[in-house]
Order: structure tokens, then sequence, then C-alpha cells
């Protein structure tokens, strides 16, 4: 954790991820992502004193939730994991407050698998512990039938990429970073959920030397609530990876530069004179080089025919991510299972489309002027986005800040023409025989002496 971030990363409530016996079921996207949000608070501080560059603060403890601590079977087939892994006395006393990873597990996130399988929660859960660490589960391969989204992290803008299966990539778009990287993690989560993105790997700037720096340890704390949005918001489902990125925002703008069919003058300029560019070509540039980096990770080594996807660094949730996990599986499989029936087609534009105006009579009510104010502010819309390779498109474009600059000049210059003090200079001048300096040239070249 890096202690100058303030309390701006530390905003929301311990609790919220923690419900009751009789909370009803939480369903639907929304209450997900208050649960998370709290949860993320509570995972990535714990209750000790946090200090910052704003001073101390002493955050509560977390809230006890010892009579919902989970209980493993006495013993699971296929597993080595035992009862007693689960009954020592700290883990007694403080419920699932133990700082030692249980028996037989290599990280937290392997015995969350184990415990939400003897959950048994409504529906599939996954693997079991043996089964998730042995690499012969899938007969299929790491990288077929399998989406996966690259993530290229900067202090302005998120650039992403999304693989269908396979080694084909296509660019995403970007996100704007911000200040709250827990609500930057919760978009990219629910851009995954969308997408049923299985893996995601985020670009690891690694010094030319292959240390980490300060940046490579702010990605890492990025990563890290990443990791734990995904655990809280979509279960063991999605596995977060790091993966060295040097270079490639380099490699993606000569990929643009060289792109046939395409203006990639602006990303030349970059690469040789590091000219600056504007914001839709920074954003092109960021989501390019995470396609690059996903290009790479799911790629083979030419020596040891290795997908680097095995090499690379798998980040694991924490232990407070964990915890918290498991206890809100446990009040879930507590709650009753409700039935329900075939989901509601919403409105179309039939019957039930009028019908809904005519329940709605206000949707009617639009003045012209808020009409007109729509259509300019989409107007102004267009007119700010870059059409990348249009070339008639920025020419019409120019031309028409030139025709707006010459209007502009026109009227200040009439204006001018217009003011009692510039008449009053010209009724004294034809007053006297005396000729002023530079009147006698032509107006091309005397206009500097004004």
């Amino acid at each position: 954790m890096f202690p100058f971030f303030g309390a701006g990363l530390l905003a929301g409530s311990g609790d919220a991820c923690c419900p009751q016996r009789s909370a009803p079921p939480l369903r639907g996207r929304a209450p997900r992502v208050l649960q998370a949000l709290g949860a993320l608070t509570a995972a990535t501080v714990t209750s000790h004193t946090f200090a910052g560059l704003w001073g101390s603060h002493s955050l509560p403890p977390l809230r006890d939730c010892s009579g919902l601590a989970c209980r493993a079977e006495s013993q699971v087939q296929g597993t080595g994991v035992s009862q007693e892994n689960f009954e020592t006395p700290e883990w007694r006393v403080e419920g699932l407050s133990g700082r030692k990873i249980p028996k037989g597990f290599d990280t937290w996130t392997d015995y969350t698998r184990y415990a939400v399988e003897s959950i048994k929660v409504h529906g599939p859960v996954g693997p079991s512990a043996d089964e998730a660490k042995n690499p012969a589960y899938r007969p299929i391969s790491l990288v077929d039938r399998k989406r996966s989204m690259g993530v290229d992290f900067g202090p302005s803008f998120c650039g992403m990429a999304m693989s269908l299966g396979g080694v084909n990539t296509m660019p995403m778009g970007t996100l704007r970073t911000g200040q709250d990287w827990k609500q930057l993690a919760i978009k990219i989560v629910k851009i995954a959920s969308t997408y049923r993105i299985k893996d995601i790997v985020v670009g690891q700037p690694l010094q030319k030397d292959g240390s980490e720096g300060r940046i490579g340890k702010l990605v890492r704390y990025f990563v890290q609530i990443l990791a734990d949005t995904c655990l809280l918001m979509l279960g063991n489902e999605v596995t977060v990876f790091m993966w060295d990125e040097r270079f490639s925002t380099q490699y993606a703008a000569m990929r643009l530069a060289n792109k046939p069919r395409f203006d990639g003058s602006m990303f030349k300029k970059w690469i040789t004179a590091k000219i600056g560019m504007n914001w839709g070509a920074k954003g092109l540039l960021d989501s390019e080089a995470a396609r690059a980096i996903l290009e790479h990770w799911l790629s083979k080594d030419e020596n040891t025919e290795i997908i680097n996807k095995e090499l690379s660094e798998r980040i694991a949730p924490s232990r407070q991510a964990c915890i918290r996990y498991l206890k809100y599986r446990k009040v879930r499989a507590m709650l009753p299972e409700v039935e329900e029936g075939p989901p509601e087609e919403p409105a179309g534009p039939g019957k039930e489309g009028w019908e809904w105006y005519d329940r709605h009579p206000g949707s009617y009510d639009l003045d012209e002027d808020s009409h007109e104010r729509a259509v300019e502010a989409f107007r102004d819309y267009m007119g700010g986005l870059d059409g990348f390779g249009d070339k008639e498109y920025e020419f019409q474009k120019r031309e028409d800040r030139r025709a707006k600059n010459r209007a502009d000049n026109e009227r200040v210059k009439a204006a001018r023409e217009q003011s009692a003090a510039r008449q009053a200079f010209r009724d004294a001048a034809a007053a006297q025989d005396k000729k002023f300096k530079g009147m006698e040239l032509p107006k091309e070249r005397w206009s500097k002496y004004r």
C-alpha cells in the first residue's frame, strides 16, 4: 500500500459486504456494485492506523462475523485437507481472521475455491483445489475458446483490448483513469462481465534492467484492487495476470504509423520528434498498446514453445477479500432459493411502446428551445471528434475553422472602424498637411504602423 494516496481510496463502509441472515437475496448489478465498494475498502485497508500526507486516520475495525464462519467438511475426497485445518484456536476465536494460509494451499485463492466447493451454493462453483492446480484438468488449450482482456494502465487513460478466443485481438477503446481507482476497477469488471471475459492481463512497466520502479509499484497496487474487485463481483471465474509491457507503446505507435490505408503522420511525428497528440490519438494509441500486450501474452516463446501466459505472474486476491467473499457465499447459501419465471421482454416499438407514451404524457412536453439546444450540443460534440484517416473530413473541418476566423476578423475590423476615437484621429489627420509616417505606403505595408 502506498501512503500518499490519502483518503480518496478509503471512502466507503466496511459493513456493506457482510449481510445478515435475514437479508433478502441480492439480485441485479447495482447491489453488487455497492457491496463491492464497501468490501474493497475493508479489503484494501485493515484496522491499523493509516498514515498519509494528510495525517493519520484511525480506521474502525472490521465487523465481527464469527457466527457466519465457514465450516469445511470433515474430509473431502480428492484433497489432502481435513477438518483440523479449520479448527485451530486462533480461527475459532476470531472467525476467519487467521493470518496464515491454511495447510495444503499455496495462496488464499486456492483456499477460496476449496471453501466455495464445500458451501454448495445454487449452481456450479468450479473445480476443487487439486483440480485447479492440475494443468491437465482442462483438455483444451489455455488460449483456445477463452476470452481474454488486455489492460494498459496509465496515469490519465486506461487502454483496453479483447481476444475472442485464440490470438486474434481487437481494441476496445480507453477509459479515463480518474482519482478513484476503485471506480475504474469496477468499470473494467463490468466490461469483463458483459463480454464474458475469463482472464485479464495488465501491463507491468518494468525498468530496462528488469527491476520494478516507482511506476511499477503503482501499477501493482491497482492490479491488486482489480483482483479483489473481480473476486467480489464475479467470483472466482476471472483471473488477473501481470505481464511485461516494456516498449509496448512504441511498438503500437509504429503499427499505427505503418498501417495501410491509414493516415499515421501524427504517430510518425510522435515517434521521431516526440510531438504531442490530441485526446483522440492518445486514446487510440493506448488501446493499441493494450492490444500489443495481449498479443504478446497469448503468443508462444520461439525457443521453448511455452505460452507466455504460463510464465506470467498471477495476482491472487487479498486475504480480506477472500474472507468477505466466503462470508457472502455462506449467507447466500442459507437463503431460500427463489424460483424465477421466464424473463419479461421490454416494451418494443409496437403497441406496448405507444402505451408507455400514453401513460407518460410528460415526455411529449419538449419545447423548441430545448430541441435547438440539444441539436447544437450534438453538433458541438460531433465537431470535436477526430476522424482518423478521413482526409476530406479533416480538410473540411480546417476550412470551416478558417472561415470562422475570417468572419471574426471582419467583425472586429468593423467594430474598430466605427469607434469615435478612430474617427477623431482621421479628422485631425485630414486637417493637417503633414503626412504621418507610413500613410503614403500601400495598405498592405502601412498596416504595421497602426
